[in-house]
């Protein structure tokens, strides 16, 4: 949300979210129907004419609504309890599957999505833990819809762009990134 706002905001731009497998957004931005893409993972293809950039990495969090059944020190507390995770499409799916196998946690997946917010949102409701991007949990955290149930310590979210390289002729998306960064300064 941070990076969109200014567009969002803007009375000359039109912002139009999508969301699909990471292959067709990418074939989006070489022919140019789709200026930009934010994902979790970096750019790795062979295309000469695009480029990522990191926008930011962030911690992740384990968190719940509230403490009720989740007993005992973080990790082991997970253990048989109910978690959401990301869809395998998702670049933190494979974290949080090595974070549990790690620490042969044998849990109940109950939901897998591709959207942070959408899982954030289903936390709240109760019932089920879940692994967050804190800046995604921060908002909960803040306001005790969630509580924190521990931190994935040697893991974390990266938040990429992959544009076209020549991006620098379409100065909104460059004064976008000097904006982001100075913001996550």
């Amino acid at each position: 949300y941070e990076f969109l706002k200014p567009l969002v905001f803007s009375q000359h731009i039109k912002v139009q979210v999508y969301q699909k497998d990471l292959d067709s957004l990418l074939k989006d931005v070489q022919n140019n129907r789709l200026d930009i893409i934010l994902c979790d993972s970096p750019y790795s293809g062979r295309s000469k004419k695009l480029q990522g950039h990191r926008l930011e990495i962030d911690p992740i969090v384990c968190v719940a609504a509230n403490r009720n059944g989740f007993k005992g020190k973080f990790p082991q507390s997970l253990m048989g309890k109910k978690i959401l995770n990301y869809s395998e499409s998702c670049m933190m799916a494979d974290k949080i599957d090595d974070f549990l196998n790690d620490n042969k946690l044998d849990v109940q997946v109950v939901g897998e999505f591709t959207d942070s917010s959408l899982i954030r949102i289903t936390i709240e409701n109760g019932g089920v833990a879940g692994f967050l991007p804190l800046s995604v949990a921060k908002q909960g955290l803040k306001s005790k819809s969630l509580i924190k149930l521990g931190e994935l310590e040697k893991l974390k979210f990266s938040l990429w762009a992959i544009t076209r390289k020549d991006y620098k002729k379409d100065s909104l998306i460059g004064s976008l990134f000097k904006r982001y960064k100075k913001q996550a300064i």
